[in-house]
């Protein structure tokens, strides 16, 4: 069995309540449930804000709380959920899927079809701490156009998602990156008023399979479904 720092041992449990002092009840239950863990939300008079978690065997309980464990903070209250979106997106060019996690470990499993895409991708992640899943089914026989669009649209939305109403976070800020002979510049504002300055140039236009016009497409993208203010 887990340590849960529990004392009782598996067989005269019948189930858990674990304290939530945030509510993002709902991502995490639909999380947990995929793992075939019962859960329920409890929000009545002396629980509030409690998930039930139904004890099975321990190869259950391992997977409920390796659930916990990747997306809850500990603290001296009880279990936080991390700001966390997932979003699936299905048309006739593509088949996206986004997971991030805000206030991950910058964990990323990147596949779009378009490997300097997937490298940036995983760059942004590893050094933003946000840890990202990425799965893009596009129209590559065309070109990589949907790919990289549609890939920033769900990106946004998913961003959307786990921010939530935006508490707790720092409305505005901004970073300069030297890279070798490159200078990186970005400074954003969380303000729900959408809009993009793209300064940036390039002197080729493929890098591999990706096509380095579809750039600004793909901030552009980000920043009307996130809806955030960006100067890059």
């Amino acid at each position: 069995m887990p340590n849960w720092d529990l004392n009782l041992p598996i067989q005269k449990v019948i189930f858990y309540l674990l304290s939530i002092i945030e509510l993002r009840q709902k991502i995490y239950i639909r999380r947990i449930k995929k793992k075939k863990i019962y859960v329920r939300y409890w929000n009545k008079p002396r629980i509030d804000n409690y998930l039930r978690i139904t004890v099975g065997t321990p190869e259950e309980m391992s997977k409920a709380y390796f659930g916990i464990e990747g997306n809850c903070k500990k603290s001296e209250k009880g279990y936080i959920i991390m700001k966390h979106g997932l979003v699936e997106r299905k048309t006739r060019e593509t088949e996206v899927s986004v997971e991030v996690t805000i206030d991950g470990k910058g964990i990323a499993d990147i596949s779009t079809g378009i490997g300097f895409f997937d490298h940036m991708l995983t760059a942004l992640s590893v050094h933003s701490g946000i840890s990202m899943n990425i799965k893009c089914q596009g129209d590559l026989y065309v070109d990589g156009h949907h790919t990289v669009e549609d890939t920033g649209i769900v990106m946004g939305q998913a961003l959307s998602q786990a921010l939530g109403d935006k508490s707790g976070i720092v409305r505005y800020g901004s970073a300069y990156i030297p890279m070798d002979e490159a200078l990186g510049f970005c400074s954003l504002d969380i303000s729900n008023r959408p809009f993009l300055v793209f300064n940036g140039e390039f002197t080729n236009q493929m890098i591999g399979e990706y096509d380095t016009c579809l750039t600004e497409e793909f901030f552009q993208s980000i920043c009307c479904q996130c809806r955030y203010n960006a100067s890059c």
